[in-house]
């Protein structure tokens, strides 16, 4: 059985953070709600939904700048506009900026589930057939389509998580060089080793990097990182 899908509002609202959240968790969804786009931001580095609803007209950040953040991230994940201002200009910006999809407050409960479910089958991934996905533990991961999945369930990478993946999958079970990886991956722009370091160890958190066997991108130090021949299928 399919485990529910995360779906996280971002509105300072609480009242309507409540309504949302009452009407998809009636319809099955798995709900999580933040008063801010910060504490959304904040959130994401350690765990990816299936979609994110955001509210335009917020204090600190607002949608557009949290929208921004969001796209900058390289998450391809889809994301909801809800705001006041439903004139055709600003649904217009809102799609221009990377949304989905954009609705008008106020929205009905019965047409805002219906909204979130369209959705989320317009982005259903499509896993190919065996033979062309790559196999990681209990993990698909198609490279050509920038899709994944885990134990059945989608799995949310980053851009450049394929890059960095396909890389090591390319060497695999021999070390990749620090200077390698900053210069394939990221054409030499990444700065130094400790960007590279806290990005694999976000990959690593992602893929559920501890099975039993020991983890599955090793670290070599001082000289790089090394996927184990032992993951692949």
């Amino acid at each position: 059985m399919q485990p529910p899908a995360k779906i996280w509002i971002v509105d300072d609202d609480a009242a309507v953070r409540l309504a949302f959240e009452m009407a998809l968790t009636s319809a099955d969804f798995s709900v999580k709600t933040f008063a801010s786009g910060s504490a959304m931001l904040e959130a994401l580095e350690s765990e990816v939904p299936r979609l994110i609803m955001l509210d335009v007209d917020m204090p600190e950040l607002d949608g557009w700048q949290v929208l921004e953040r969001i796209r900058l991230s390289e998450y391809t994940l889809p994301v909801l506009m809800l705001t006041h201002v439903n004139d055709v200009p600003s649904r217009v910006r809102g799609l221009d900026a990377g949304a989905d999809d954009y609705v008008g407050k106020p929205v009905s409960a019965v047409e805002l589930v219906a909204r979130v479910r369209a959705l989320l089958r317009r982005v259903a991934p499509v896993m190919p057939e065996d033979g062309q996905v790559w196999r990681l533990g209990n993990m698909m991961i198609d490279f050509e389509r920038k899709r994944a999945t885990k134990a059945d369930e989608e799995l949310w990478l980053t851009r450049t998580d394929y890059a960095l993946l396909a890389l090591l999958r390319e060497h695999i079970g021999k070390p990749v060089a620090h200077k390698l990886i900053l210069e394939r991956v990221w054409g030499g722009r990444a700065g130094n080793a400790h960007a590279l370091d806290t990005h694999i160890w976000r990959l690593r958190k992602k893929l559920g990097d501890s099975p039993t066997g020991g983890p599955w991108i090793r670290n070599m130090s001082g000289i790089g990182y090394v996927l184990e021949e032992t993951t692949s299928g």
